[in-house]
């Protein structure tokens, strides 16, 4: 009798990526099938050791990638932190997965790459509607317009520039805005700090080389230095002194204070009038017209006519028509395009509390002052408009003499809240020689007296 004939069937579910771990041989049914043999058993135990073994190695697999992605990880980092730009950072990435393979990326290089870090030229090319200003150059935030600044530049600006003026003016004594500019005199005694006895720094704003005038170049050197240094000691505490695209530096500093210097100019001419009539002889020559009276003690800053450069807030007129205005008042007819935009007219303003007198005093002397100039400081002179009939009320900031103020105007002032803390001592000053009820009147002639008269009769 023969044994049944053996049915071999695959082992389903166990097959491998080689077309399966082969058939297992399976005894039919039938009173044999215990004594079948044990190749079934031995099969599933190679197949647990065969599957055991393909989890190792991809276990071993996933750790090696790991590996190498970190290793790309690492490079990406240092070339972004070397070369400080995000196209260092795609170069390597895309370079390869070891150091050896990806090139440091000192810059910006044509051709690098494709997509959203490629370069052209060299610059990185920014977002579309960014502007980015190019870096590195100490000078950039004083070289560039305000509008294409960063955030942080725009901030170190304003903080500079706030810094600088109130440097000038504490290092020339010039502390409070109404105080006026010292005259500058070629080897004159030095001005000195009262309460620390030292010596204050000297500015020359009416020098014809402007700021480049070794005077002021000293000057702003001084203030470069002092802001710089008051600037680092509080980096702290100012969020922009880290930003990446701010570089502080003393030329940086120097520049911006150059910036600056037209403000204290301009200020110096308005305020400092009465310093160029008297460098100008013009109280000389008034004495000598007019039999040795000084007129020096009304020559005082708030007492002369404010001056304005442009229209009233609310007048509803624009800049140029109030221009037009004040040329037309000048006599000049249509000016050309170009002459009109660099013409500087200063409109002045008639006080109305001034008197007549002391008027007519401020006037002469600046006729005179302005017969003394050369042709060419003449030409540098900014027009002024007299005739415009622009008053206004506003008193000035120191009490004038009794000549100077209008007693009318005064008795309809003085009780007015926004006029009586300044009128307080108003008439309290007694007017200098020469002028008001200080003028010498000289005595009346007197005829012969009674006994020359009898002399002369005879009797």
């Amino acid at each position: 009798m023969h044994p049944p004939p053996r049915i071999e069937e695959p082992f389903m579910g166990m097959g491998n990526t080689a077309g399966g771990l082969g058939r297992i041989p399976f005894a039919g049914p039938g009173p044999l099938a215990a004594a079948a043999d044990t190749a079934p058993m031995n099969v599933l135990m190679s197949c647990l050791t065969q599957l055991s073994a393909n989890i190792n190695e991809l276990a071993s697999t996933v750790a090696r990638n790991n590996l190498r992605l970190n290793d790309v990880t690492t490079q990406i980092t240092a070339v972004a932190g070397n070369a400080g730009s995000s196209a260092g950072a795609a170069s390597a990435f895309h370079a390869g997965p070891t150091t050896s393979d990806v090139p440091v990326h000192e810059g910006p290089q044509r051709g690098t790459n494709t997509g959203p870090f490629a370069v052209r030229g060299r610059h990185i090319r920014p977002a579309r509607g960014q502007h980015r200003v190019p870096t590195g150059d100490d000078l950039v935030i004083a070289k560039t317009t305000t509008n294409k600044l960063s955030a942080m530049q725009r901030c170190a600006r304003t903080e500079i520039l706030k810094r600088t003026r109130q440097s000038i003016r504490a290092l020339t004594g010039v502390l409070r805005a109404r105080d006026s500019w010292p005259a500058y005199t070629e080897g004159g005694a030095p001005r000195l700090n009262p309460e620390t006895g030292v010596a204050y720094f000297n500015i020359h704003l009416g020098a014809e080389e402007g700021v480049d005038h070794p005077v002021n170049v000293k000057l702003l050197a001084r203030v470069a230095e002092d802001v710089e240094n008051g600037l680092k000691s509080k980096a702290h505490l100012l969020s922009w002194m880290d930003a990446p695209d701010v570089n502080i530096s003393q030329a940086l500093v120097f520049e911006l204070a150059k910036i600056t210097w037209p403000s204290h100019a301009m200020r110096a001419a308005a305020d400092g009038l009465c310093v160029a009539i008297s460098l100008a002889r013009a109280v000389d020559l008034y004495k000598e017209r007019h039999g040795g009276i000084d007129p020096t003690p009304l020559l005082d800053v708030s007492m002369m006519s404010d001056e304005v450069s442009g229209p009233e807030e609310d007048s509803g007129e624009t800049k140029d028509e109030w221009k037009a205005r004040m040329a037309s008042c000048l006599g000049m007819g249509k000016l050309d395009p170009d002459v009109f935009k660099a013409l500087q007219i200063f409109e002045v303003i008639r006080p109305n509390w001034r008197l007549d007198e002391y008027a007519a005093v401020l006037q002469e002397l600046w006729e005179i002052y302005a017969s003394t100039l050369t042709a060419k400081q003449a030409q540098c002179m900014i027009f002024r408009v007299r005739t415009s009939g622009h008053t206004s009320d506003d008193p000035p900031a120191a009490a004038p003499y009794n000549v100077g103020f209008k007693s009318e105007w005064y008795e309809e002032f003085k009780e007015k809240e926004t006029h009586c803390v300044y009128l307080g001592d108003w008439g309290n000053y007694e007017d200098p020689p020469g002028f008001g009820a200080s003028v010498d009147v000289p005595d009346e002639p007197q005829g012969p007296n009674d006994a020359e008269l009898e002399d002369e009769n005879g009797e």
